[in-house]
């Protein structure tokens, strides 16, 4: 992991195998180089005292995510119904032409990532015209070890999934080891413009990330999980341990609070055991 760490330095994404076990990370489109060397040394900290005895492991924080696996990953998508998970805010848009504006702008936001971005990241701002119109945001993302059309794959699957899981909701996050996506009603990167002065909201309806009140549903697909979890304002932890990305068997879900370190982050990890093959690439940007 120490390598992982010392990359974040000069890079924004890096991916590297060394006898026989696979790594890469990734920071968010619009962070800069000292806070992805932070996210990642949180991360490479964090992720193997998690679940140290499993063959790979996905950890997920607000601006970065770290990987790895026994077994090579490099330019594949990964989206078993084991490897992903979606959170989604327990507040309902208020019409059907809400979805459709966050399914407009979700559609725009791959295309700027998966045809015109060197960094696989693209970005959309637009306007809900509900009864009262309000500004929305989506942020998508791939890891950059895939070419553009796997990219585009991988979103697109976010795309089909959201449509049974999360549109109806005001607020959303689809992880996937391969890539990601987020909806929201505030601004939550950088480089957007800052909406108008609104209205003070409503009860029970915050804005920003000093909302009071935020409940998320956290869903992975697995038959045999355990599940425990517990919310801390403005911070969320969450780890899967199992046999493998692509494996069966009996898995571990935990959703727990870590007071350190700056970075809220998701975390989804599916372990690592001994490695054999000796072998080495890598590839940075």
């Amino acid at each position: 992991m120490e390598v992982f760490s010392s990359k974040s330095s000069q890079y924004t994404f890096y991916n590297d195998s060394f006898r026989g076990v696979y790594g890469l990370f990734l920071c968010r489109g619009d962070v800069d180089s000292s806070t992805c060397q932070s996210c990642i040394n949180d991360a490479t900290v964090d992720l193997p005292k998690t679940c140290s005895s499993y063959r790979g492991g996905v950890i997920w924080y607000e601006k970065c995510l770290l990987r790895y696996s026994n077994t090579d990953f490099f330019g594949e998508v990964t989206f078993e119904p084991d490897s992903y998970i979606y959170m989604r805010n327990l507040e309902h848009n208020t019409s059907p032409e809400d979805d459709s504006a966050v399914l407009n702008l979700l559609k725009e936001a791959i295309e700027r990532a998966a045809q015109n971005s060197s960094k696989l990241y693209g970005t959309q701002e637009g306007v809900v015209p509900s009864n009262v119109s309000r500004n929305i945001y989506v942020l998508v993302q791939c890891t950059r070890d895939l070419n553009r059309s796997s990219c585009y794959s991988c979103l697109k699957e976010i795309t089909d999934q959201l449509r049974s899981c999360c549109l109806g909701w005001a607020g959303w996050r689809f992880l996937t080891p391969s890539c990601f996506a987020r909806f929201d009603e505030y601004v939550f990167y950088s480089g957007a413009p800052q909406p108008a002065p609104a209205a003070p909201p409503t009860p029970n309806r915050g804005k920003g990330e000093g909302r009071t009140k935020k409940v998320v549903i956290i869903s992975v697909s697995s038959l045999t999980a355990v599940l425990v979890a517990f919310f801390l304002a403005g911070f969320l932890c969450f780890s899967f341990c199992g046999k493998g990305l692509k494996g069966g068997g009996a898995s571990e879900e935990i959703l727990s609070r870590n007071s350190q370190g700056p970075n809220q982050r998701r975390i989804v990890e599916t372990g690592i055991n001994e490695a054999e093959e000796q072998h080495s690439e890598e590839m940075h940007f």
